[in-house]
């Protein structure tokens, strides 16, 4: 995680969702899902049905080539205390397609834009992510 990122500010804040897309790319990418999952808090229920689907993915042999998450935009909700910022994130998402096992067929999956919102906490270990949205 990069310095910035573990930094209580809005700086910090938009570097964490950066870190957050990162390590969700990762996830699909190795199957591994400990990043996504250190970053999550308990509360997400998001964040852990992302972290189950990576995992039963590698338990059953599944892969992602591309569809990789990446940020254009970012816009922090002034309105709210910087502890539980809001910052909603334009993203590209790039062509690829994966596969849930190593049976399963082939899933393309299409370039686009979406927008979503992520919701952080700021705790004494760092920012979290504890809810994220369709924006």
């Amino acid at each position: 995680m990069p310095a910035l990122a573990k930094e209580k500010s809005t700086a910090g804040a938009k570097a964490f969702v950066r870190y957050y897309i990162d390590a969700l790319n990762y996830g699909f990418h190795s199957s591994h899902s400990r990043l996504l999952a250190a970053a999550s808090a308990g509360t997400c229920y998001v964040c852990h049905k992302l972290v189950r689907v990576i995992d039963k993915n590698h338990h059953l042999g599944g892969y992602q080539v591309g569809g990789d998450w990446i940020p254009k935009r970012f816009v922090t909700v002034p309105s709210e205390p910087l502890e539980a910022s809001i910052i909603l994130v334009e993203i590209l998402i790039d062509p690829g397609f994966y596969r849930a096992s190593s049976t399963d067929t082939r899933h393309k999956i299409k370039t686009g834009h979406v927008n979503h919102e992520f919701r952080l906490r700021w705790l004494p270990t760092g920012w979290v992510l504890t809810d994220l949205r369709d924006a």
